[in-house]
C-alpha cells in the first residue's frame, strides 16, 4: 500500500509534472486526468483509515470520510467522479511481453452506502 504514498509524493516532483501535462494532450481526457487524484484518493484512505488488512476489505462512505470535516481530499474525489463512466487503461508488461488492461469503475452513488475499493480498482 506504500506505493500509493510514494506515487502521490512523486506527483509533486517537477519532471513528473511535465510528463503528466504532456499526457493530457496525448491521452483520452479522463485517462490522464484521473491518475494523480486517484492515487491521492487511495493514499488518503490508507493514511486516514489504517484499519483494513486486505484490499477486499477496504471501504468508505460519505459519513465515514466526513466524520471530521466535509470537503477534504477523499470527499472531493468522490463528489467529482461519482457516476462517471469507467476509465480504461492499458500498459505494456515488459517482463511478460504482453499488454495489461485495467479499468477504474466509479461509484454510481456517493452517499452513506459502502464504496469498496475492490469494486473501483480490480
Amino acid at each position: 500500500m506504500n506505493i500509493f504514498a510514494v506515487y502521490s509524493e512523486l506527483l509533486a516532483y517537477e519532471p513528473f509534472k511535465c510528463v503528466i501535462e504532456a499526457l493530457k494532450t496525448q491521452r483520452p481526457p479522463m485517462g490522464s486526468e484521473i491518475g494523480g487524484p486517484l492515487f491521492k484518493f487511495v493514499r488518503n484512505i490508507f493514511a486516514h483509515f489504517p484499519v483494513f488488512e486486505t484490499w477486499d476489505e477496504v471501504w468508505v462512505s460519505k459519513e465515514l470520510v466526513n466524520w471530521q470535516k466535509e470537503g477534504l481530499t477523499i470527499d472531493r474525489f468522490l463528489k467529482k467522479y461519482a457516476d462517471q463512466d469507467k476509465v480504461k487503461y492499458r500498459f505494456w508488461e515488459a517482463d511478460k511481453e504482453r499488454m495489461a488492461y485495467m479499468s477504474v469503475h466509479f461509484p454510481r452513488d456517493y452517499g452513506n452506502n459502502k464504496i469498496h475499493l475492490k469494486n473501483m480498482i480490480k
